[in-house]
């Protein structure tokens, strides 16, 4: 169970790691003072399932020692989930570095692969708003509404379609990515930039419309 948890879990970028997760409410369950908080039979079956997993654990461990395979074999073994967990545990670093210091967190992230090009502003608002459920939303709008930032701003806004859509909707579409920041000035750099995307697209969707008129 816990193996196939870490497969389709753990190891996919879009996913939380559940594997770990319930290892740590296990280990939590199974302490003595857990059943201050719940039944007294849900500790031992907690502790039965720890040792359950260990169990598997020192049984791989030792079938693989029976056949010459050691610990240093196994980690060298280029195993693609494995790879795909340890990028998504390094994207997960990166995001948390961006998180606290969104110039450091864009350095890691480009030197780790997820960026290619940090003069690219039209990658860098892709990938943020594609990421945008894994980073601070407060901390995004804070960044992209900074006088420096204007192109990628304008970048990441022109990712948006908002055809056919009423303003509401689309300043709503807009701002499920990130939050609006404090400062006013801030708030109408990207109102502004907002306004002339909108009208783009509602320009572009009566061209259409004439287009299938014709």
């Amino acid at each position: 169970f816990l193996v196939d948890l870490f497969k389709n879990y753990d190891c996919d970028f879009d996913r939380s790691d559940l594997t770990v997760s319930i290892i740590k409410i296990l280990c939590r369950l199974s302490l003595s003072d857990s059943t201050l908080f719940t039944t007294e039979i849900v500790p031992p079956l907690c502790m039965d399932g720890l040792s359950n997993f260990l169990e598997s654990i020192y049984s791989r461990v030792r079938f693989a020692n029976k056949n010459g395979i050691t610990l240093k074999d196994i980690l060298a073994i280029n195993d693609p989930l494995l790879i795909q967990q340890n990028k998504k545990t390094d994207f997960i670093d990166c995001t948390e570095k961006w998180n606290e210091k969104p110039k450091l967190g864009l350095k890691l992230l480009n030197e780790k692969g997820f960026i290619k090009n940090l003069n690219d502003s039209n990658e860098v608002a892709t990938f943020l708003l594609e990421k945008s459920g894994r980073i601070d939303k407060k901390i995004l709008g804070e960044v992209i509404a900074k006088p420096e930032n204007k192109e990628l701003l304008i970048s990441f806004v022109n990712l948006f379609d908002f055809r056919n859509l009423r303003v509401d909707e689309a300043m709503r579409m807009l701002l499920n990515n990130f939050r609006l920041p404090g400062e006013s000035q801030q708030i109408e750099r990207i109102m502004d930039v907002f306004c002339d995307r909108y009208l783009e697209c509602q320009e572009n969707s009566n061209n259409d419309d004439d287009d299938i008129i014709k």
